[in-house]
């Protein structure tokens, strides 16, 4: 399927799950006010050819999931209004545009239930955050953050993650060693 969304698809005020990926809808997104879309809980528009910022009315969608933006061409920063999204568990805006990881993961790690996130192929060139005050993600399994080409090491706030299964760093400009602290990531 192809063209923009309609801004009716806002009206379905029933919808559950809202399935379009691998498509090839375009546009920005804003057309369509997802606040009034209370009973959402999956939102998967993988693979499109969107466009613009993710609007700020998907953050009202409190009953979210799983938000899968990942293969578009959103661009900017991720808005702090995610936090609002607080039974979020997966998250996935890989491949896109969006900039500045430090304050992307800031605002991510409000979403306590995060278990899979996603965020590669964004950030390009970035420095990779070290900043201790990087936590709040207790509950995450599966940390991708690879295809950015971030510079810097690997950081110690990963070692906090003690549930990770996956762990994806794969093109990127990492430099120093592997650190002795990856063994106390058991799983």
């Amino acid at each position: 399927m192809s063209g923009e969304l309609p801004s009716g698809l806002g009206s379905c005020t029933k919808l559950i799950t809202i399935d379009l990926k691998n498509n090839y809808f375009n546009g920005e997104l804003m057309k369509v006010n997802f606040s009034t879309l209370s009973n959402l809980r999956i939102l998967d528009l993988h693979i499109n050819n969107f466009t613009g910022t993710i609007p700020e009315s998907i953050y009202s969608c409190s009953n979210l999931i799983t938000l899968q933006l990942s293969v578009n061409h959103f661009h900017g920063e991720l808005s702090s209004r995610i936090g609002n999204l607080k039974y979020l568990s997966f998250f996935s805006i890989a491949n896109n545009n969006i900039t500045n990881i430090t304050n992307t993961l800031h605002i991510l790690k409000q979403c306590r239930n995060l278990n899979t996130l996603l965020i590669g192929h964004n950030f390009r060139g970035e420095l990779m955050p070290e900043d201790e005050k990087i936590d709040g993600f207790e509950n995450l399994q599966v940390l991708g953050i690879g295809g950015c080409q971030l510079f810097g090491e690997i950081p110690l706030w990963l070692s906090k993650l003690e549930n990770l299964v996956m762990l994806i760093l794969s093109d990127n400009n990492l430099t120093g060693s592997i650190p002795a602290w990856i063994n106390a990531l058991s799983n």
